[in-house]
């Protein structure tokens, strides 16, 4: 199977540092208070405690997005498992979905926030009794007049994160006919929730067209 794209990686990424900013400006600020304590520049100061925040939260950051590369990498390789045949397969930050043509059947699993997975769903294409893309809608902080570097930073941050709660909840959702899993979801960008509405439809009606090797959709 493909590797999940850079954009997403990227995404997942920006989201990642902007969020965790604020939280190190105020380690770096630590920092810089420290350090003028013991060589009495205050201008050195500044610039080691600024450099530290930027640094701090780049590896963290960075350690974060090693982490759902090697999540997503998973949800890959458990939805193939679960399958005798993966022709089409989809994969976001928090979940995955891969689709056996000529079985008519769908294999899912998700993760939360903190990237650990859960258990993986199969079901046939006629356990289907409904399903939708979905994208809920997020707020946005706008301030008038001036304001502190530290209030831009945890408006940037709230924004940020509210972007990013809403990213968890798009994606692709499946209303079934089972007692056991009456709701499944598979996050994913909504336009490419869109765009599988039609590998879905494809599926009802019997046109979706087997494929030699498993095919990541949509295309980047």
């Amino acid at each position: 199977m493909q590797k999940i794209n850079k954009r997403t990686i990227f995404r997942i990424t920006s989201i990642r540092y902007i969020t965790l900013f604020p939280i190190w400006i105020f380690v770096g600020a630590g920092i810089a208070i420290y350090v003028a304590m013991e060589i009495k520049d205050i201008p050195m100061s500044i610039l080691i405690g600024f450099i530290s925040t930027l640094l701090l939260n780049f590896l963290w950051t960075l350690k974060i997005v090693q982490k759902a590369k090697k999540t997503q990498n998973k949800m890959i390789k458990v939805v193939q498992k679960e399958l005798q045949k993966v022709d089409y397969y989809n994969c976001g930050e928090y979940g995955a979905l891969a689709i056996d043509a000529k079985e008519k059947t769908i294999a899912t699993v998700c993760a939360c926030k903190k990237f650990k997975l859960q258990k993986p769903f199969v079901f046939h294409f006629d356990k289907i009794d409904s399903y939708k893309a979905f994208a809920p809608g997020f707020s946005t902080i706008r301030s008038i007049g001036e304001e502190s570097v530290f209030n831009v930073a945890e408006e940037l941050s709230h924004n940020i994160a509210s972007q990013a709660n809403a990213n968890f909840q798009s994606g692709l959702y499946f209303y079934l006919d089972d007692i056991t899993k009456p709701e499944i979801f598979v996050q994913m960008q909504y336009g490419e929730a869109e765009k599988w509405m039609l590998i879905l439809k494809k599926l009802v009606d019997g046109s979706l067209e087997e494929q030699s090797t498993p095919f990541l959709f949509p295309q980047s």
